[in-house]
């Protein structure tokens, strides 16, 4: 029986970790390559050649998938709720009913050093941690193992991720599938830890230290759907900028730091692996503008088996809550439809980072950008309602 190492190339791997958990020998332990990815490496005296590594492995197997049946437009009743959220506030609705029930929730969290890990969570009270976006890698460590012991104790499980990670879990579940809630997070790609903490060592020694950070901070509930990036200083300053302002943010948007599978995921496209797709529901007034409120942050949720509709069932009256269509939410939501398009410049840019450091890309960013970096700053001047009333005109409403 071959090993995952014979059929998957390194930069094929997702970095997912589903082969290291499963591994009975300890064959298989984490490491990253060069950018920083996280990649299994092999002991190939431990290996007894079993081919679990093979079975779970997304990227080695075929998947039984769906097409979504109901597709909404939705935003949690609560503005506290949602003002902690990257969108519409859902996951939160969705984690906060599993746990209610006695379940745990799997998630990706920001933790104290500035590393994006998954963690269990099984207190409404630490729901906060799995709120809002991370654009980083996340390392899964052994969340699989763990939440499979979970579900082997009859416990209920919801388990997010990337569409590459839910599907890990998946696999890694089998036949313990009954009490187990996949929620994809729609994905256009990941950059790596490394390249996240060569950003924030840049930002420490331009601010003498950061001490808090947020990759979709909500200026208010009514945020529309900007995106502004906040973090807080040692010296208890806070920043808040618009994403054009920020080199990272700048970089994630162009595409030009993710692993190399992303550019052909294999998850993005109409059949999706997990009960429930999540994601920003971008341009909604086009499509919706009598049913919510301006300004607000909307998400859509693509329902793609009866598990995820009788989650969502379960959630309904904590919702404002409309039917949408598939084809109006990938409108502006390609990832739903096809991998991110891979910049011809993706391997340069990695290049010259790992031999010139991040703050040599950055001071370029901002020296052939200072036209787009001002009228960034100009447009968080201007209030929601009017960017809203000149978006309408350009849009014909």
């Amino acid at each position: 029986m071959k090993n995952v190492f014979d059929i998957v190339k390194l930069n094929e791997c997702c970095g997912c970790g589903a082969c290291v958990n499963v591994c009975p020998k300890g064959a298989l332990t984490y490491s990253t390559d060069e950018f920083g990815f996280y990649r299994p490496q092999i002991d190939v005296s431990k290996c007894v050649s079993c081919g679990l590594c093979v079975h779970v492995c997304p990227e080695c197997n075929d998947f039984f998938v769906n097409r979504s049946s109901e597709v909404y437009a939705a935003i949690n009743k609560n503005g506290e709720v949602l003002k902690r959220s990257a969108s519409g506030g859902i996951f939160y609705a969705l984690a906060e009913s599993v746990i209610a029930e006695g379940g745990f929730v799997f998630g990706a969290t920001l933790d104290e050093n500035f590393q994006v890990k998954h963690v269990c969570v099984d207190k409404i009270i630490d729901l906060p941690l799995l709120q809002k976006s991370k654009y980083v890698q996340s390392f899964v460590g052994d969340s699989y193992k763990i939440a499979l012991n979970k579900l082997k104790e009859g416990k209920k499980v919801l388990f997010s991720g990337t569409p590459c990670q839910v599907a890990a879990m998946k696999s890694f579940a089998g036949k313990w599938n009954g009490n187990l809630i996949l929620v994809e997070i729609v994905c256009h790609g990941v950059p790596s830890q490394k390249f996240f903490k060569d950003y924030l060592d840049n930002l420490n020694k331009k601010t003498h230290g950061i001490k808090d950070y947020v990759f979709t901070y909500k200026r208010r509930i009514l945020n529309g759907m900007n995106k502004y990036i906040s973090f807080t200083t040692k010296k208890d300053k806070t920043f808040v900028k618009n994403w054009p302002q920020d080199s990272y943010n700048v970089f994630f948007m162009e595409a030009k730091n993710y692993q190399e599978c992303c550019y052909s995921c294999k998850f993005a496209n109409a059949e999706r692996v997990a009960d429930l797709t999540l994601c920003d529901y971008w341009n909604w007034e086009l499509f919706h503008k009598k049913d919510f409120p301006a300004c607000s942050t909307l998400s859509g949720i693509c329902v793609n088996t009866k598990q995820g509709f009788l989650a969502l069932e379960k959630i309904i009256s904590k919702l404002d809550i409309v039917k949408s269509s598939y084809e109006n939410l990938s409108a502006y939501n390609g990832c739903l439809i096809k991998p991110t398009l891979r910049p011809e410049s993706r391997d340069a840019f990695l290049n010259e980072w790992l031999s010139e450091g991040y703050a040599s890309l950055e001071n370029k960013y901002e020296h052939s950008n200072r036209l787009r970096m001002l009228k960034s700053r100009l447009l968080m001047i201007i209030p929601e309602k009017l960017k809203l009333w000149i978006h309408g005109l350009r849009h014909g409403n």
